[in-house]
Formats: C-alpha cells, structure tokens, sequence
C-alpha cells in the first residue's frame, strides 16, 4: 500500500524530490515560523523523525535561506546515499 505512494524507509521520495511550496502556516513557507515571543522567524525541517533547527531570525528571507540550505543538506544528502544504493544493487 504505502509502497504504492512512493515511500521508501519510511520516507515519501516524492515529496523531499519535489519540496513543494505549499505551506498552511502564516510565512507561507514549509518549515518557517513565526515567533511572536522574540519577533523572530525560526526555521525547522522534521526528518525521519528527528528535529533540525536551524535557527532564528529577525528576516524572513534569511529563516527561508536557512530552510532551503537545511532541505539541501538532509534531503540531498539523503537521495544521494539512496540512489547510491540502488545503482550498487543493479548489477551490471
């Protein structure tokens, strides 16, 4: 079933693939927050179950570099190692 929706370990390789920009929350922006205490914009980014904050800011624009450069890390980093696998499971 959920193999059928392209999930691999747990993972949606679609969704990290695509990173769609669709966000429900305020900044409108998948992983940016707003925190009214500090005035500040927090980036996150939840993967395979594990937090990764990558800090605050006073900017918008530099919570979503932060964001962007989090997802290029983690998820590249995790297509890499799984199409390395792949490609080492078919001989050749």
């Amino acid at each position: 079933a959920r193999a059928n929706l392209g999930f691999e370990s747990g993972t949606q390789i679609s969704r990290i693939q695509n990173r769609k920009e669709a966000s429900e929350n305020v900044t409108g922006v998948r992983g940016v927050y707003s925190e009214r205490s500090t005035r500040k914009y927090r980036a996150r980014l939840r993967f395979r179950g594990k937090l990764y904050d990558f800090g605050s800011y006073y900017q918008l624009e530099d919570a979503i570099k932060a964001r962007r450069r989090g997802e290029e890390e983690i998820y590249d980093k995790f297509l890499e190692e799984r199409e390395r696998l792949r490609s080492a499971a078919i001989p050749g």
